[in-house]
Order: structure tokens, then sequence, then C-alpha cells
């Protein structure tokens, strides 16, 4: 035991211990040498910065982030947005969106000819829509409505204001062709030609007349495709086939369009009448254009364009939205559909043919029905198209509706439309052959 008397000796730390002091001490250092240099180089940069313009020093501050500007992806448009359009230095129309000019699809000359065309005939409402039938692009798109006529109060270039009527034979004969039948497929009737009722469905000893497929349409026989129809389709054929040619759903693209309808129906009866289009179909100008140039261009169906390229000058890539029908298909319907030109009712409208299209064949599909409202007669007459038939290179729909004074009918605003496009100065690079020369 110690004495009280005697002094305490201090304790000496442990060797460890200091150790791990003099480390702590250096790396305090350490991390205030760092903070140093770190401020000293941000005031060095902030200085670089103030010395050079601002996107310069935005480059050197971002050099590991820079990427390619993104491109403008067009909005959809409707008609009224292609008025505002302008014309570029090089002729191509242009429309200012999104802080960019975007150019056009559509031809200025072309556009020009189809709207003064449609507004020298002061038919109550007109249409017409041509397109390339490869890449969906439209080169013209035009309406007219003669102001103060109640007639013209209906009607839309992208909303299907008007029944498909015989337009919709089409979309008939492609369902049969898809379903084993060929041109020469032949069907016996009678009647029918201003409706279709439940005499029109079964054999019966009236059938003195028979036709083939390709007759049927180039004559637009109502009581053949009824007889065609139920005998060679099975329910819900058709309705498949007009969804592969774009009913029921909008064409989409950079048009604001509404969706052309069709409904088969449940009974023999309803398919009957909605097979040469009696009823159960609809059709905006737009789609029937887009119906001509699938089976133009191999039964593809394309989305409808209107911008030709991105605000960078970079090319629009054409969209297919399905495939219809076989491309061998395709070219027996175009060879069907020439028959309307040639012999069927297309024969008048096209019997004496403009000089721009002399030589040049066109295949198409009449369409005429009258309307419902009991308090106004309007007649509509379709015309879906293209030409030339072995090759399209063009596309077109027309509408016409008439009150109970005809103005014309849209076969012969499809005609015009067709030699407005093959006109040569319309068509620089076109050869002898195709100008219809």
């Amino acid at each position: 035991m110690s004495s009280p008397n005697q002094r305490s000796r201090p304790q000496r730390p442990a060797a460890g211990n200091s150790r791990r002091r003099d480390r702590v001490i250096l790396s305090l250092v350490g991390v205030l040498s760092l903070v140093a240099a770190a401020l000293a180089w941000s005031r060095q940069q902030r200085l670089t910065e103030d010395a050079l313009p601002r996107r310069a020093a935005t480059v050197i501050a971002n050099s590991a982030l820079v990427a390619a500007p993104k491109s403008i992806i067009p909005q959809a448009i409707s008609p009224a947005d292609l008025a505002q359009a302008t014309t570029r230095a090089d002729g191509a129309l242009v429309l200012h969106q999104q802080q960019a000019d975007l150019p056009l699809t559509i031809r200025p000359a072309l556009q020009q000819d189809i709207q003064a065309l449609l507004d020298k005939t002061k038919v109550p409402y007109g249409a017409i829509v041509l397109v390339d039938p490869q890449t969906g692009a439209i080169l013209a798109m035009a309406e007219h409505r003669e102001a103060g006529d109640i007639v013209g109060k209906i009607g839309d270039l992208m909303r299907p204001d008007t029944a498909a009527a015989s337009v919709f034979k089409v979309v008939s004969a492609a369902a049969l062709l898809n379903a084993g039948q060929t041109p020469e497929t032949q069907a016996c009737f009678h009647g029918g030609k201003h409706g279709i009722d439940a005499s029109h469905v079964r054999a019966s000893a009236a059938d003195h007349q028979c036709q083939t497929l390709t007759e049927a349409l180039a004559h637009s026989t109502n009581a053949a495709f009824a007889r065609l129809a139920l005998d060679h389709l099975q329910p819900g054929e058709l309705a498949n086939m007009a969804t592969r040619l774009g009913f029921g759903a909008s064409l989409g693209g950079d048009l604001r369009s509404v969706a052309s309808q069709f409904a088969e129906g449940q009974t023999p009866l309803d398919r009957a009448r909605a097979a040469p289009g009696f009823a159960g179909s609809s059709l905006s100008p737009l789609h029937a254009a887009m119906l001509a140039a699938a089976v133009a261009n191999d039964g593809k169906v394309m989305r409808p364009m209107v911008f030709a390229s991105d605000a960078e000058g970079h090319p629009r890539a054409p969209q297919v939205l399905g495939q219809a029908i076989t491309p061998d298909q395709a070219k027996q319907l175009r060879m069907m559909m020439e028959q309307t030109v040639v012999a069927g009712t297309g024969r008048h409208a096209f019997g004496t043919k403009p000089r721009a299209l002399r030589g040049i064949s066109v295949g198409g599909k009449t369409g005429s029905l009258s309307g419902q409202d009991p308090n106004v007669y309007r007649h509509y007459s379709w015309f879906v198209g293209f030409a030339p038939v072995d090759h399209p290179k063009v596309a077109i729909a027309a509408l016409a509706i008439n009150g109970l004074q005809w103005r014309v009918k849209g076969a012969q605003l499809a005609r015009d439309g067709l030699s407005a496009y093959f006109a040569p100065n319309k068509q620089p690079g076109l050869d002898a052959a195709d100008a219809g020369q």
C-alpha cells in the first residue's frame, strides 16, 4: 500500500493510441488541402466562364453530356390548319409548328388546281384527295362548300359524314378474293337495283341474270354482291376485311381523322344489305383515298402522311398499317376495277379523257346513294381509284353531294383531278408515256 505522502506518477499513453491520433490529424490536414484546392479550381472556372460567351461556357461545363438535337415530331393537324401553310423559297409548302417550318407533302400547284376545280363546279359539297399509294403521302386535299346551300352542310374531308354506298363493294370484293373466290366466280340474281329485301337473298326462278364478280363490280350490281357474300363468306369475314382496310379505327398519322364505321349485322339479310353498301358503312374522303391506295399498293394499308420531313430536314419514313390482301389478290382487284372505267359505271365520265389522261389506264369504283333526310334531298356520288392500273402512281377519292339540281358527279371530279395530276407541267419527272403524250 502506498504512503499518503507518496507522489503519484502520471500515466503514459499507450503506443497504439498515439499512432491513431497522428493518423486523424494527417487525414484532417489532407481534407482541408483538398477543399482548398477545390475552392481554388472553382474560382478559376468561374473566371474562365465569365471570359467566354455563355454558349461556349455551357459546352465546357457539359462536355461529357453533349447529345444530338432531338427531331421535332409533327402534331396531327386538320384541313383548317393547312390554310396556314406558306410557300418556302424553293416552292415547297411549309407549316409553322413547334417553332419550326415543317415541309409538307402537298404539291402547291396541284393543290391550287384541285381547289379551283372544286370551286368552279359550285357543287353544294365536293371533296378530292390524292395520295401516293406507296408512301401514304397526301399530294392534294381540298373541299368546297357552297355558301348558303343547306345541302352542303354535310360533308367533311376527314369525318365519315356520308355513307360509303357502292364504294364498299371494293371491300366486299377483297373479302371474296381473300376467301378463295376468283374474278370469274358467278352469281345469278334478280332485281335489287334500288334496295335488297328478303326475296333477293335466296335462289328463285326469277334469277335470270348472272354475272361474274368482275362484272358485278364494274356494273355495281347490288343483288349479285348480296348473293356472292351470302354464298361464299362466313359471318364475320366481311367485318374482318373492313377492319383490315381501316374501318373502325382512326388512320392516325399527321391528320386528325375520325374513323369510318362498318357494322355487318346479325342476320343474312343484314349481311346481304351490307355487302353492296346499302347499310352499315360510313366513309370519309381521306379514308376513301387510302382504301384505293391499299389496292394500288399491293394490298398494303399505309398511314396517311402530310409532313415530308422533320425540322432538321430528315425525311420521314412511310408507315405500313397492315397487309389487307395479298399482292396477287390486289392485282386481281385492280384489273377488276379497271373494268368499271372501261365498261362499267365509270365509262361515261372517262369515255372522253382529257389530253393529260390519254394513254393512261384508270381503275376505280363509283358509289351512288340518296340521303335519308326527309327535309333536305341529298345525293352522294363517289369515285375512288388509281392510275396507271399496272403501276399506280396516284390514288384518288372524290365525293360530290348534290341537291335536286345536279352540278357534278364524283367520277367527273376524279377524272379532272387525275388529269390535273398527270398534266406535264405538274409532273416534271414523268416520262412521255406517264404524262399521256
